[in-house]
């Protein structure tokens, strides 16, 4: 097992760096970071303009920005911590990684949240529709998550936040909070695990909306997934040694049946992104989506770079995790 996550670990380095490389290369050939001050009237003088570019080190080669930027990032000037994640300033000469680690503590709350109430339905519902194929509550979910999968994420957020606002309106109340991360005049939580019922109820429009439409998928392939282990020989021959069909699935069913599910899971973790910046400005959570879109009409380089590395980070950690899960679920995997 050691060696198996050794070598994971060392491929998800080699990964995040490659994608470093293409990351910054396409963010400093798509973007003017001086475009704004070019934009203004009157204009500045070419002076102005070439202090401005030294000072954001565009009068330097390509390849010497981006070996400057990843020296910096992983801490290779020998201070101490190692691992800084630095990823430079921004137009403003504000600091991407600070501004980065507020708005990611904000998309991050939504996306566990979306997860956990995604893999729960995903579990639960996808196990049921297998084991009673063809049945009512089959019949019926296969319909629904076809549905949902249908849905675009800013219609049915939208759609959403419009039933809880109608809600609001009947009951002559607020049940449902319908935008914001929290109530006017409240305290910010003083880290993720510190969140207050204010935060917690803030959560429940975006979760509910983004794991709906994440779980549809996902009770799809775990629904196909319990199909194909209830026909595997290995339960025909427990069934016919006498052992009760629920104690089946069970012991022996439902461990390899997970093991689709969350190939699945990380591979959608970057869908789960994209789906969390839409979700984000429909109901007015200030995270990562509003900071990409800032960086983008910006053209801000290293802001746009940093937003990408989290990202990638962020798909190559969960990747890693499921491959570690792998062998968790089925021993053959690492000792291969």
């Amino acid at each position: 097992m050691l060696i198996y996550t050794v070598r994971r670990l060392v491929s998800s380095v080699l990964v995040l760096l490659v994608a470093s490389f293409i990351v910054f290369m396409f963010a400093a050939a798509s973007y003017d970071p001086l475009k704004p001050l070019r934009s203004r009237n009157p204009p500045p003088t070419p002076q102005s303009l070439k202090l401005a570019a030294h000072q954001a080190h565009l009068d330097q080669p390509v390849l010497t920005r981006y070996w400057n930027w990843l020296r910096h990032m992983i801490g290779w000037d020998g201070s101490f911590p190692f691992l800084k994640l630095n990823f430079g300033n921004d137009v403003h000469n504000a600091s991407v990684s600070h501004n980065l680690g507020i708005r990611l503590e904000v998309t991050t709350r939504m996306i566990v949240g979306a997860i956990i109430l995604a893999v729960i339905l995903a579990v639960v519902l996808g196990v049921i529709s297998g084991v009673r194929k063809d049945k009512a509550f089959d019949a019926i979910a296969t319909i629904v998550t076809f549905v949902l999968l249908a849905l675009p994420t800013f219609w049915f957020a939208a759609v959403l936040k419009q039933f809880a606002i109608n809600i609001n309106q009947h009951a002559g109340s607020l049940v449902f909070f319908t935008a914001g991360t929290q109530s006017f005049g409240a305290p910010p939580p003083t880290s993720f695990f510190a969140i207050n019922s204010d935060q917690l109820q803030h959560m429940i429009l975006p979760t509910v909306s983004l794991g709906l439409l994440t779980a549809s998928g996902w009770i799809r392939y775990q629904r196909a997934s319990v199909i194909d282990v209830l026909d595997s020989d290995y339960m025909r021959l427990a069934r016919a040694k006498g052992v009760r069909n629920r104690t089946v699935i069970r012991r022996h069913g439902l461990r390899n049946a997970l093991i689709p599910l969350v190939t699945v899971m990380a591979i959608d973790i970057g869908a789960l992104f994209g789906g969390a910046i839409i979700t984000e400005q429909v109901y007015d959570w200030h995270g990562m989506g509003e900071y990409l879109n800032t960086a983008i009409f910006n053209e801000d380089t290293y802001a746009v770079a940093g937003w990408v590395m989290v990202s990638a980070v962020f798909v190559v950690v969960f990747n890693l995790l499921a491959d570690l899960f792998y062998a968790v679920l089925d021993p053959r995997i690492r000792l291969s």
